[in-house]
């Protein structure tokens, strides 16, 4: 009974903050004319193949799709000296295979493309695993609003950052949506995930990201400069300021409910 009254005063904070705020799309623009490679790569414990998509930027007068980058060399390694080559695919996605992602190895992304070499480094973070989602229902004016609250224990006495996203009757939600653990440390999640128009019957899956802290702040300050009214600031990459986007090590899990 006390977590259930938790959950609720938790959510009724948090449901008025989301329902003040819009969800986000991505769209990355640079400030100058100037352009430059954009990189989302990704390696995921429990997989052996992984993808780097690479692209190029727009100016601000241009509304194209992001061309794609196809005569790259990329290459990863990890601390252990354990290396690999990507091969390009198509369209701009570079592919590994039989590659195996370890927790707690520092992997660096070397990305070869105009004669310039681009390099990222991501430590695969602890394992925390989704456990189940709670749909908190709360009245407002008379309609029952849904709001998910994603269940997992943090690890105590360490950094943890995490990146969720949703599905529902299997369209992805547009948006970014972080959780870290400055005031939860070692503690069970009890702050929710706004989806709005969320109804009973549907179907609701979430993936739970853990990711490191160089992942974290880019896609939070992509967050915060998305649909800014002042000129934003391109969000500081793992790459440095040599490309923007990030490379990120991370592990995954996920969970799906309908909605009651």
């Amino acid at each position: 009974m006390k977590t259930k009254q938790l959950f609720k005063i938790t959510g009724v904070i948090f449901l008025f903050l989301g329902l003040i705020s819009c969800e986000k799309v991505i769209d990355l623009k640079l400030k100058t004319d100037e352009q430059r490679i954009v990189v989302e790569g990704y390696i995921t414990k429990g997989e052996t193949t992984h993808q780097v998509h690479i692209t190029k930027t727009l100016n601000f007068n241009e509304t194209a799709a992001y061309p794609p980058v196809e005569d790259a060399i990329v290459t990863i390694i990890d601390n252990e000296g354990n290396a690999g080559v990507f091969t390009h695919t198509g369209n701009g996605i570079y592919e590994i295979q039989g590659y195996a992602a370890v927790i707690g190895r520092t992997y660096t992304l070397k990305i070869l493309s105009g004669g310039v070499t681009y390099e990222a480094k991501s430590t695969m973070p602890s394992e925390v695993l989704l456990d189940d989602i709670f749909i908190l229902t709360y009245d407002l004016g008379g309609t029952q609003v849904k709001v998910p609250i994603p269940l997992y224990v943090d690890i105590a006495g360490e950094k943890n950052y995490y990146l969720f996203e949703p599905s529902v009757n299997g369209e992805k939600k547009g948006g970014i949506r972080l959780l870290d653990d400055q005031y939860m440390d070692g503690l069970s999640n009890e702050r929710p995930v706004f989806i709005s128009d969320l109804k009973v019957g549907d179907t609701l899956k979430i993936v739970m990201h853990c990711i490191d802290y160089n992942a974290y702040k880019y896609l939070f300050t992509l967050d915060q400069n998305t649909g800014s009214v002042a000129a934003p600031a391109n969000p500081e990459s793992n790459f440095g300021n040599s490309a923007l986007g990030y490379f990120s090590a991370r592990v995954t899990s996920e969970k799906k409910v309908i909605v009651q």
